[in-house]
This record gives structure tokens, sequence and C-alpha cells, in this order.
């Protein structure tokens, strides 16, 4: 190349390379930060985990009063056009004011992050196409405000941990196949079927999948259960409800990968989890890419 068709060349790289520094669109984390009064660490821990819930937010594994940090899961808003429909998860962190720590001061600080979904076939969730978009400040202030008018009102109440259900609908023109892509599905997502699976009474519960860590309260096992039922009036048309539970318990034990000490204490279901559960029934039915083993003979438990 000559110096004459460098000349006319290089401009032309230079808006080439611009161009697309312009289209790279870097996300920075937007933080809503305020402050609050609370004489107890873990009722703030309870009420930031309520506000969340009461914004919509699912709380799962996310939870960590050890780290001081809440992360939601998805909140999800479909939209039939592509580009419209958006998920949402909140992080909330918080930590004591400085020298002020036996006064009960807290700041406490909210990101919400935001996706949108590009998919052609949006309200399709085995087609969906999220891209990060930025994060959502008025989004976090609303669940800040629900820490601050809690504490400040003293309106709440801590639950008892109750069972949180995911559910969804199936077509299927068989209960006896469906029984089986469940019990496949299971089994794809690591959850060990045995004695616990009942065709009769339309459920299925998995034993016990274990992750080791080598610190007190990070090692956890989760179980599932699976229930499903034909449509009304639809049983014939081969419509089913099916809804999906993940229980998840801690291991507390101060030697926690010696399974002769541990202490498992139960902890909040995980939803996110059972929502990849549903879509290992969901993708298997649609796409038809399952295949069901002879039945083994049964040991006696």
């Amino acid at each position: 190349m000559n110096r004459r068709t460098w000349l006319y060349v290089a401009p032309l790289l230079l808006m080439g390379l611009s161009s697309c520094a312009l289209f790279q669109r870097q996300i920075h984390p937007r933080w809503t930060e305020g402050t609050v009064k609370c004489n107890s660490e873990t009722v703030l821990y309870d009420v930031i985990h309520l506000s969340l819930e009461n914004a919509s937010y699912p709380v799962g594994i996310g939870a960590d009063s050890g780290a001081r940090q809440i992360v939601s899961g998805w909140f999800r808003s479909g939209a039939p056009f592509k580009g419209k429909g958006y998920r949402q998860k909140a992080t909330v962190e918080y930590s004591p004011l400085a020298k002020a720590a036996t006064r009960g001061g807290f700041t406490v600080r909210v990101r919400v992050q935001r996706e949108i979904n590009e998919s052609f076939r949006p309200l399709d969730p085995r087609y969906a196409d999220w891209k990060e978009s930025e994060d959502n400040p008025e989004e976090a202030e609303r669940v800040l405000q629900y820490v601050r008018s809690f504490l400040a009102e003293g309106n709440f109440k801590v639950a008892p941990k109750s069972p949180r259900w995911t559910e969804g609908t199936v077509k299927c023109n068989s209960e006896t196949v469906l029984y089986d892509v469940i019990h496949l599905s299971l089994e794809n997502a690591s959850y060990p079927v045995g004695i616990g699976a009942d065709s009769g009474a339309r459920q299925i519960v998995s034993g016990w999948f274990r992750s080791g860590a080598p610190f007190k309260g990070k090692g956890y096992r989760q179980k599932a259960t699976v229930e499903y039922s034909p449509l009304a009036k639809a049983a014939t048309r081969g419509g089913f409800t099916v809804r999906v539970r993940v229980q998840r318990e801690i291991n507390e034990s101060f030697r926690p990968l010696d399974p002769r000490y541990a202490d498992w204490k139960e902890s909040e279901d995980n939803p996110e989890e059972a929502e990849r559960v549903l879509q290992y029934v969901r993708s298997f039915l649609a796409e038809g890419n399952f295949k069901v083993a002879p039945k083994s003979p049964k040991r006696f438990q």
C-alpha cells in the first residue's frame, strides 16, 4: 500500500474504530444509598428480606447474613414484542455506620440490575435472549423505601419459612409420559429419584443433592418436589399444571466435610432452581428429545 492510498484508507479505519467504541456501551453499577436506624442487625436482615419480597423480588440462595448482603432472583415482566419484555434483580448491602454500631445506625445501599429480552419469540422462555441494560435507580429507591417504611412504622412480622412453589402449564398427550419426563428432568438436574416417586399421587420427591464446602455455613443440600395435575376441563386435551419446590438446607457444622458431624439447618426455598427443573420438563416435552429408559428392578429400602 503506497502513501497516497494510506492517506485515503486511514480516516475510514479511524471512523470504523470510533463507531465500534460508540456501540460498545459499558454498564456502570448505579447504587441508591441511605441510612436507617435499627437496634438489631438480625432484625435489619429480616426487614430487607421482607422488603424485597414485598417489592416482588424472590429471595433464595443469594441471601447471606454473614456477608451482609442479599441478592434476589429475577423478577420477570413479559411482553409480546421484541425488546419490550424485561427482568430485574436487586442487590441489597448493609453495614454499620463507622463508630456508631452500638447506636444502631446502618448504611443500606440497593442496586437493581435490568436486562431486556431481544428475542423474536419473547413469550417462549426457551428462546429468551437477555441483553444487559442500564440499572434502574428508581426501582432501587422503591426497595429502599420499603426498608425505611417497615423500620419506621414497626409494621412487620417475620413469618416462619413457607414453601415457595414455581408453577407452569405444559401439554402432554399422556400422563404416563409426563411422569417419565419429570423423572428424567430431575435426574438431568442432578436430583436422585427413588422411593419418593409416586405416579398414583402425581408427585415425585427427589433425594438430596449435596454440595460440600470446607467452610461453616457454605455447604448445602437441596431436594426437589414436583407435583402435576390435569387442567380443569382439559384432561382430554392433554393440558397439565406442573409445580416445583426446591428445599434447601445449610450445613452449619464446624467440620463441614465430615458427614458424621453434619449440622443441617433449614434455609429458604430456592425458586431459581425450581424454575430450572421446570424448564427441563418444558424443554423435553417441546422438543421430544428424551428417551425413557426401561424400568430397572427396585431395591428394598
